[in-house]
């Protein structure tokens, strides 16, 4: 919990929070250091005390929450903040596994609200069209030009899709629909050659059609971007 007076947020240094996971995880060591930093990542990341999604290693935040099962068994509240962090990592193959093993045992430390577990839930639970373009889009953004050609397209989409996306959203008020995933292929020259969601929301359906245009080339033909779109 003492990480959460460690975020620049509040009075701590860019960086605090990272260096006081590895710190306090090496500190206690073994596997109860590993349970420790599990429990600073969902701290920081999910629940009603959640501030800011931390650069913290997914993989060691995997092996603090095994240790954590294997030495006090299994929480349904550790297994939904678990899956939180999955999702926020977008690990969607392990968030569906999580999902199917929380059921309807959802808990509010996670999630704050039903509504919001329940999105999530649909979000992971892809059919094997979106589960091969989250492949891509993953092997994509692993790459430095890939990286850097995500950054340069997320500002040029914002920039020329910031009226489409207002002209959805008033009518909708505060139910935008959800979450959802939007796919996006581009031609050799920028051209967008196709355009996909998951799931099927108002939101994601109102936006399609209006999408369209030229961008930065990518860095290979058929080259497929995701934007993850978290909406209320």
């Amino acid at each position: 919990m003492h990480a959460l007076f460690l975020h620049p947020k509040w009075d701590g240094a860019e960086g605090a929070p990272e260096k006081f996971a590895e710190e306090i995880s090496a500190q206690i060591g073994g596997k109860q250091g590993l349970v420790a930093y599990f429990e600073v990542a969902e701290t920081l990341s999910c629940g009603p005390s959640a501030i800011t999604k931390p650069k913290l290693s997914w993989e060691k935040i995997q092996l603090g929450y095994a240790a954590l099962e294997e030495l006090y068994g299994t929480s349904m509240i550790k297994l939904n903040q678990y899956a939180c962090l999955a999702v926020l990592q977008n690990d969607m193959t392990l968030a569906q596994q999580l999902f199917t093993r929380i059921g309807d045992n959802w808990d509010q430390s996670a999630w704050k609200t039903k509504k919001y577990f329940e999105s999530y839930k649909v979000l992971a639970a892809a059919p094997a069209e979106i589960r091969t373009l989250r492949a891509a889009t993953d092997t994509n953004m692993s790459t430095p030009e890939g990286g850097q050609y995500f950054q340069q397209i997320s500002t040029e989409f914002k920039q020329k899709q910031r009226w489409n996306f207002m002209d959805c959203a008033k009518p909708m008020g505060q139910e935008l629909g959800g979450n959802f995933d939007l796919f996006l292929k581009f031609a050799p020259d920028g051209t967008l050659q196709e355009i996909k969601a998951w799931p099927q929301t108002k939101f994601s359906a109102c936006i399609i059609p209006k999408v369209s245009g030229s961008f930065t080339p990518p860095p290979r033909p058929e080259y497929w971007v995701k934007f993850s779109m978290y909406l209320p």
